[in-house]
């Protein structure tokens, strides 16, 4: 997709073309021996080749335009998220349990400063306020 967005698409080709090669190649090796297990790490080995390549092309003709620091604040995040909901929470309604996920995340995603706050209050005042109306109306 992002090669096509820069009118590149024949990179594209190449770039799926010799990911499904190397796929093709490892799952004949590990397929007899490993079964699915060698099926589901060929796949994985192919797609990191493809993201690889298809990241390295974007760097070299577009430059850097991936924010490390911003993908480390979601990624740690999901895991905060993550460590909440799998160590607490158990025996809880299952409402519960979204509603307060969706309050830490957004917790954490204001807190790390993802999305403006005057962004997620803006959202968030036009989902009450379309409750609101609606509730009204019945």
């Amino acid at each position: 997709a992002g090669n096509l967005s820069i009118g590149v698409v024949k990179h594209g080709y190449w770039c799926c073309a010799l990911a499904a090669l190397v796929n093709v190649s490892l799952n004949f090796l590990w397929i007899p021996k490993y079964s699915y297990i060698g099926s589901t790490w060929a796949t994985l080995i192919s797609e990191i080749i493809l993201v690889g390549i298809s990241y390295y092309y974007l760097i070299k003709n577009m430059g850097n335009v991936f924010n490390f620091i911003k993908w480390a604040k979601i990624i740690v995040a999901n895991l905060v998220l993550y460590f909440l909901l799998s160590s607490g929470f158990y025996g809880i309604n299952v409402f519960l349990k979204i509603g307060g996920s969706l309050t830490i995340y957004l917790f954490l995603i204001s807190m790390f400063d993802l999305i403006p706050k005057e962004d997620i209050y803006s959202v968030l005042t036009a989902k009450f306020q379309r409750f609101l109306s609606n509730s009204n109306s019945r």
